[in-house]
Parts: structure tokens; C-alpha cells; sequence
């Protein structure tokens, strides 16, 4: 593709109303308010454990439909499993599945009740809890839920067994980690013969967004200069996933610039948050 299109959105984070913000560990208690902000135990700064698996209901009548957004995760997390660390996300059709620390806008959730179920037994200083936001909208008349009224059945629970981390067991985390964004555009430049290797945290791939070929008036290796160089961008030759190792022999020629050889490969990339994943239908 030639370019990227975005669309956005800005939802609260805090309500003017505290009867709209809701403890998603109040198991007993459905919420049928039309808006509101649903919180972990402690959020944001007393970070708790949960003794059991807590599960918060929403109702919404059968002319309307919820729109829910993960504006804060930051929780523990078990590679692939989420089993100790988790909130899952369950409507008549289909349950989505995170952990870790991540921020994600739901799709389509069309069913007449919604569960949401928050379980963290790791026990970390600098985790924070959950935090989400949800609206009752109007039905699309041109809506096609395949499962309105259908049984929503929460993912089984399993025995608490927690786990403490000692802080200074841990490495240091990027900014952008704790926060579930994209890294900052980085950069580096190999001359011929040099390599140089890419790692992206845990749960990151990497994407390059820029990749130069440069030739010098000196035909010796400088820093790249995009007002005195002769260069040309090219598409990357191969993809990264979390890591990758950039290696340049030197043999790159370049049309454009008489068809010299390039003497440094200009790199520039990002560490971009991988997809979340959804678990399975729920055909229940």
C-alpha cells in the first residue's frame, strides 16, 4: 500500500458522575446505565490482587447495542495463555482475551448481555489495573447480530495461586511499553560489511518505515545527509517479526544516482504493539 488511513476516537477516562463509574469485581450488581466507566479494585495507584475471578454484567436492551473500549490494561501476563492474568470480554457470539499491558477498541459487540471478567493474581508495584469505558447506543438499522438474546457463558475460572515479583528482578520498561503504544521513530546506519540487530519488547513486532540507500560524494561511509547525498528508499527485502539483524555487504547499486554503489544502508523503524487475539466464537 501507498499510505495508511486512521480513524480515531476520544472517550472519557473519568466520569463528573461517580454513580457512572462502576468496581468490575461488584459481581452481583448489573449495569444498565446507558455510559459509564468500569474500574479494577485499586485503579490506578493501589494496584490489587483479586482473591477469585470477578465478573461484571452489562444489559442492554434488544434496540440498542454497546460500544466498548480498554483504555488501560496493565496487568501480569502468561505468554499465550493469559491463565494467571486476565480480562476477558464475552458476548453471545465470540470472547476476546488480554493481558499485559495493552489499550483496544472492541469491534462489534451486538448481544443482549455482555460479561466482563477481570482475574490478576501477580502482584507488581508499578502494575496499575483496568480501566474501560462503554456507551449504549442505537441499533443499526441494517444490523445483523446472528445471536441477540443468546446464552453468554463466561469462561470457566480456575484456582487462584498468587505470585509476587520482586521489582528489582525486572528490567527496565520503555515508556511507550507502560503505556501500550508505538515506540518512537528510531534509526541506525550500517556501512559495508556491518550488521546491526533489532528487539522489540515482549508482545511488539517491528516495522520499518524508512529504507535508504546512500552514495557519497567521497565514496567513503558518512553519516546519511539527505541534502547532500545521493540516495534512493526502497521497500525493506524482507520482514521482521520481534527482532531481526540488518546486514549490509555493500553491493547495493543505485540507478538512480549513475548506477554507483551504495557505501551505507539509513534505517528507520518502530516497535508497534502486536494484534490482540481473539480467543473463539462462543456458540453457546
Amino acid at each position: 500500500s501507498s499510505y495508511i488511513h486512521v480513524e480515531y476516537e476520544c472517550v472519557p477516562i473519568s466520569m463528573d458522575d461517580s454513580t457512572k463509574e462502576y468496581n468490575v469485581c461488584q459481581n452481583s450488581t448489573e449495569i444498565t446505565s446507558d455510559h459509564g466507566i468500569i474500574r479494577s479494585p485499586g485503579y490506578p495507584t493501589q494496584f490489587q490482587t483479586t482473591t477469585s475471578e470477578c465478573f461484571r454484567a452489562i444489559r442492554v436492551p434488544n434496540d440498542k447495542i454497546i460500544r466498548l473500549w480498554l483504555t488501560e490494561l496493565y496487568i501480569g501476563s502468561t505468554l499465550g495463555t493469559c491463565a494467571k492474568d486476565h480480562v476477558y470480554v464475552v458476548d453471545s457470539v465470540q470472547t476476546y482475551r488480554h493481558c499485559a499491558r495493552v489499550r483496544y477498541a472492541y469491534p462489534y459487540l451486538c448481544s443482549s448481555t455482555i460479561i466482563i471478567q477481570y482475574y490478576v493474581t501477580t502482584q507488581l508495584t508499578i502494575y496499575r489495573g483496568m480501566r474501560m469505558y462503554f456507551e449504549i447506543v442505537d441499533r443499526p438499522s441494517n444490523d445483523n447480530c446472528p445471536n441477540i438474546d443468546g446464552t453468554v457463558t463466561p469462561v470457566p475460572s480456575i484456582t487462584p495461586t498468587v505470585t509476587t515479583m520482586n521489582p528489582s528482578q525486572t528490567t527496565t520498561m520503555p515508556i511507550y511499553v507502560l503505556l501500550g503504544i508505538a515506540s518512537p521513530v528510531r534509526s541506525f546506519q550500517i556501512c559495508r560489511g556491518q550488521s546491526f540487530n533489532i528487539q522489540c519488547p515482549t508482545n511488539y513486532g517491528v516495522v520499518i518505515t524508512t529504507n535508504i540507500f546512500g552514495v557519497t560524494p567521497s565514496g567513503q561511509c558518512e553519516q546519511h545527509d539527505a541534502l547532500k547525498h545521493c540516495f534512493d528508499t526502497t521497500a525493506p527485502t524482507f520482514t521482521c517479526r520481534r527482532s531481526c539483524t540488518f546486514f549490509y555487504p555493500g553491493n547495493q547499486v543505485v540507478s538512480s544516482c549513475g548506477g554507483r554503489t551504495a557505501v551505507y544502508q539509513y534505517v528507520e523503524y518502530q516497535c508497534i504493539p502486536t494484534n490482540t487475539e481473539l480467543v473463539s466464537p462462543n456458540t453457546s
